[in-house]
């Protein structure tokens, strides 16, 4: 089910969800030069640990080859800093419903998590 395209689109939409929410994060608790930075900058960052690193069995381009649990622990890492960025400011609805979606992807992805966790 982890190649389905529709799961896939909806590991697309996490990502630029995950780059919205940091900089939305971003905006909202920031201004002047501060905002600008952390609107650019952190989610630049979050998009070239997601790009950058690639599972060899997975779909991309990225500049560099890893593991699969070290994919797992990147893409824990950039899906949730949205989360612990929005719940620190306060901001629990949006956040809730994101992390709602990214247990959904990952309960769709179980012959991909299992690839992962397990290989040689």
């Amino acid at each position: 089910m982890s190649k389905h395209p529709l799961n896939l689109s909806l590991r697309f939409a996490l990502e630029i969800a995950a780059i919205l929410l940091t900089a939305y994060w971003g905006w909202e608790n920031f201004s002047g030069p501060i905002r600008i930075a952390t609107v650019i900058f952190i989610p630049l960052l979050l998009m070239t640990l997601w790009g950058g690193f690639r599972y060899p069995k997975d779909h991309g381009k990225g500049f560099k080859k890893v593991s699969g649990k070290t994919r797992l622990a990147i893409e824990a890492f950039v899906l949730s800093v949205p989360i612990v960025l929005n719940f620190s400011a306060g901001n629990y609805f949006i956040p809730l419903i994101f992390f709602s979606f990214i247990v959904f992807h990952y309960i769709l992805s179980q012959d991909r998590l299992q690839k992962m966790l397990h290989e040689k």
